[in-house]
């Protein structure tokens, strides 16, 4: 889009290079501190009531809080999010790469704040990143359990179909924080790629519709009788005759 390249390039010259590092290593800090310190990480959290309260360095701090207390987890997190990450500035170059979380992190925080009862964890953003990084390289492997190599796209069906329930769901009961955070976290993907979405899913629409058509190609018959309408398809062993009758050839069995 023609606003986020102006916010590109006057940003650009502030973008932070290797910036999931940056992000990790913080966490990483957060994650060693709250062993010997478990309510370190209820002071991090993002909690808009005590931000209002006077805490307000929660808007910035809950970005450092780990994406899980389990040691094993906590570092399968930080792998996929270095790869993901690192792969994704690669791609779009490190300038886009800070306004693609820029702008995830404000939603995020503006959606908490604008919507009562809204959960924001970075969990969120992180998983906005792998989206996008499954959408350029939808054959990227991981291992599954370190054994069963599981393509990026598969993980990235199964994170959209969590959140079509999580729309679903509180559509059905009329709560809108769930549906907020699905709204925040997949803001900055369809700014930055709404449009590679949506040549996709043309170029597949086009392919079903040219298949469909080489299909009933296939199945059209050479020879129909012109009287009682048995074809060459459904009487395999008939035999079809054609005489030219006013001008016009018939097909006869």
């Amino acid at each position: 889009m023609k606003w986020t390249q102006q916010l590109e390039r006057k940003l650009g010259r502030f973008a932070l290079p290797h910036l999931t590092l940056g992000i990790i290593a913080v966490q990483v800090i957060t994650f060693l501190a709250g062993v010997s310190n478990p309510d370190l990480v209820l002071g991090l959290s993002l909690d808009t009531q005590l931000v209002r309260d006077g805490e307000w360095w929660r808007v910035l701090t809950f970005m450092m809080v780990p994406p899980s207390g389990s040691p094993i987890w906590v570092i399968v997190a930080w792998y996929v999010l270095y790869i993901t990450g690192a792969g994704l500035e690669n791609a779009i170059g490190t300038p886009r790469y800070n306004l693609y979380w820029l702008i995830g992190y404000v939603a995020s925080v503006g959606l908490a704040f604008t919507v009562p009862g809204t959960y924001v964890s970075n969990g969120f953003l992180i998983t906005s990143v792998f989206l996008a990084f499954a959408l350029l390289y939808p054959d990227f492997q991981f291992l599954l359990f370190f054994i069963l190599p599981v393509a990026a796209k598969w993980f990235a069906l199964i994170s959209w179909l969590g959140y079509g329930f999580v729309l679903i769901g509180g559509t059905a009961t009329n709560s809108l924080a769930g549906p907020a955070m699905v709204v925040a976290a997949t803001l900055n993907f369809f700014l930055f790629f709404g449009a590679e979405v949506a040549r996709k899913l043309k170029r597949g629409h086009n392919h079903m519709r040219r298949q469909r058509d080489a299909i009933a190609a296939q199945n059209e018959p050479f020879h129909r009788c012109s009287v009682c309408g048995i074809t060459d398809i459904s009487h395999p062993h008939a035999e079809f005759r054609y005489n030219p009758e006013e001008n016009v050839t018939v097909c006869y069995c």
